[in-house]
């Protein structure tokens, strides 16, 4: 099969190969699929970078997510071959063929596109578990949605609206119209200052009751800040991080996020919750298969409408990543076998 490694940390336009290797082989309760697409996550951005501790050593095949067709099941397996699928897997969706377990699969229909179908996975299953696996949302609460355009982000919206919740989505401004049909009522400019700074702009005698936030650093800091008492923040991950590999900088990266100490969280009754699915997967799988399930459920209901996304073919593998990277793309950036 033809696979994508990452052979070295740096620009996308130098850091994949595309080489010929062996299929891997399914072991016990394991099937194998065929790749139609595979979906691009933030995180592989941040491996091609080098400042990804969870990703192999190069020259590894990264990849989370794909869509494709069972093509060997194992004995006793619900899902037949010829089955369209979108697949999770921990790492190796960059090739033409992988291998997932069940409990990490879900049937997609024919019709959903690329992008959305492998939106439904990675990205579908942490909007999930973040809004739904940490804690419980209330109607009439108030929700501050960070990058509320993206793959996680545009989905997090939808289920909290679908939940009875306010929610406010934070963008740049290209994405201001697509955030407001999402549902947002409000949207915020993230370059026109400091988080708590605009907030109070548009909300001075309001708090945000939930905080879902990818940027990390300084952004994590002042959510902190301006969050209601009796609130939750859900941070799931380190956009704002520069992407250098020095020892310092990750340090000072770490700095900005700021100390945490229980006991102003204990008397403010403030919960802040951190979630690595990666990490979820590896010591609780059942909760991964849960969140997975449940995003396709609330698609199967129309709770869930993944953004049309953005498809290239695989010529194009460095152009699908310097998107995603850009911050530019809204909703998945998926890459297809042509």
């Amino acid at each position: 099969m033809k696979a994508f490694f990452l052979h070295r940390y740096g620009e996308a336009g130098e850091a994949f190969v595309l080489r010929e290797c062996p299929e891997p082989e399914p072991v016990s309760g394991e099937y194998l699929v065929r790749t139609e697409a595979f979906g691009l996550n933030f995180a592989d951005v941040m491996a091609r970078r080098g400042v990804y501790r969870d990703a192999p050593p190069t020259p590894c095949i990264l990849g989370y997510d794909v869509v494709g067709r069972v093509v060997k099941a194992p004995d006793g397996g619900a899902i037949a071959v010829g089955t369209r699928v979108v697949a999770l897997t921990r790492f190796g969706g960059y090739a033409e063929y992988v291998v997932a377990r069940e409990e990490a699969m879900v049937p997609v229909p024919e019709d959903v596109p690329a992008p959305q179908a492998t939106a439904l996975a990675t990205q579908g299953a942490t909007a999930f578990h973040c809004a739904l696996g940490t804690g419980v949302l209330f109607p009439g609460d108030l929700a501050l949605v960070s990058a509320a355009a993206g793959g996680v982000g545009s989905l997090l919206v939808q289920i909290c609206r679908h939940h009875g919740l306010r929610v406010v989505g934070l963008g740049s401004p290209p994405k201001r119209n697509t955030i407001l049909a999402l549902g947002a009522e409000t949207f915020l400019d993230r370059k026109e200052g400091p988080l708590k700074v605009i907030w109070k702009r548009h909300y001075p005698n309001e708090r945000p009751d939930v905080i879902f936030d990818s940027m990390g650093g300084t952004w994590l800091r002042q959510g902190l800040q301006i969050l209601n008492k009796g609130g939750r923040m859900v941070a799931y991950g380190a956009a704002s991080y520069g992407g250098k590999r020095h020892p310092l900088h990750r340090m000072a990266f770490a700095l900005s996020c700021g100390f945490f100490s229980p006991i102003p969280l204990i008397m403010q009754s403030r919960t802040v919750a951190g979630v690595n699915m990666l990490r979820l997967a590896d010591c609780k799988p059942y909760q991964v298969q849960r969140a997975l399930q449940g995003a396709f459920e609330y698609f199967r209901q129309g709770i869930l409408k993944p953004l049309p996304g953005h498809l290239f073919p695989h010529t194009e593998l460095a152009e699908a990543h310097k998107l995603l990277e850009s911050g530019r793309s809204e909703g998945k950036v998926a890459v297809q076998w042509i």
